[in-house]
C-alpha cells in the first residue's frame, strides 16, 4: 500500500515531480515525491534519500525533520530545541538509523532504531490516554515524535552556524564545515570531539564531499575557491 505524504510536503507549491519512492520492483508501494525549485516558495528545507535503505529524510519550514520508510507506516518526526535553521540532513554510511542534522548553533545526531519505534508505536496505541513518561508522543496517526534524548548535540565554538555534513563512506568519521569557519571540523562522535582540518586561503567552508573510495574531500567556498 502506498504510503502518503502529508499535503505540506506534496502541495502544489512544493515543486515539480521528482522521482519516486518505494520498491522498485514493486510498483504499488511507489509514492509521488515532489522537490523544490523555487526555494522561496517551497515548504522544504533539506532532502536526503538514505544510501542504503528505502528511506528518506525531510527537513520543513519549521525545522522539524520526518522520515519516511516504504515498508513502515510509522513516520518519526524530530523537533529539538536547538534544531533551528536546518541547513543539512546526511545519513550515516552502513547504519540504517543515524541521521545528523546541520543546525544553526549545532550539529544534531539522531539514532532511531526502527524495531523500538515499532514497539513503543505499539504500546502507545493501547494507551492513547495513559500517563507517565515516554520517548515518543503521537502526532496524528503515523506519526510519532522521539524524545531529545534520542538526539547527541555536537558543537564547537565559533563554528556556525554549520551548513554542510559529510560521513566518511565507512561511516567512522563525520566532517562538517561553516561559511564563517575557516576550518573544516571532523568529528569523532562517539567522543562527541573534533579536530580542525586547517584550511589555508581563508574565509569558509560551504560544501563538502567525500571521494568514493574514502581518500579525499572536496571542500567549496563562498567565493570560487575550492580544494
Amino acid at each position: 500500500m502506498a504510503q502518503e505524504l502529508p499535503s505540506s510536503i506534496t502541495g502544489s507549491k512544493c515543486g515539480r515531480d521528482a522521482s519516486t519512492f518505494g520498491d522498485r520492483g514493486d510498483q504499488s508501494n511507489l509514492t509521488h515525491v515532489f522537490l523544490p525549485y523555487q526555494a522561496s516558495s517551497c515548504c522544504l528545507r533539506v532532502f536526503a534519500w538514505h544510501p542504503h535503505t528505502n528511506k528518506f529524510a525531510v527537513a520543513l519550514l519549521d525545522d522539524s525533520v520526518r522520515v519516511y520508510n516504504a515498508s513502515s507506516t510509522i513516520v518519526p518526526s524530530l523537533k529539538h530545541r536547538l534544531q533551528r535553521n536546518v541547513a543539512a540532513l546526511a545519513w550515516k554510511p552502513l547504519s540504517a538509523s543515524v541521521l545528523a542534522v546541520a543546525c544553526q548553533s549545532c550539529i544534531l545526531i539522531w539514532t532511531l532504531d526502527p524495531t523500538s519505534l515499532s514497539t513503543r508505536s505499539l504500546h502507545l496505541s493501547g494507551q492513547a490516554h495513559g500517563s507517565g513518561s515516554t520517548q515518543l508522543q503521537t502526532h496524528g496517526t503515523g506519526a510519532l515524535r522521539p524524545s531529545s534524548g534520542c538526539a547527541q548535540v555536537l558543537s564547537h565554538p565559533g563554528h556556525t552556524p554549520v551548513t554542510s555534513l559529510a560521513w566518511a563512506p565507512s561511516g567512522g568519521r563525520l566532517l562538517s564545515a561553516s561559511p564563517v569557519d575557516a576550518a573544516i571540523r571532523v568529528w569523532d562522535v562517539s567522543t562527541e570531539t573534533c579536530v580542525p582540518l586547517p584550511w589555508f586561503r581563508g574565509g569558509g567552508v560551504t560544501n563538502l564531499l567525500w571521494s568514493p573510495d574514502g581518500s579525499k574531500v572536496l571542500a567549496t567556498t563562498p567565493s570560487a575557491v575550492f580544494r
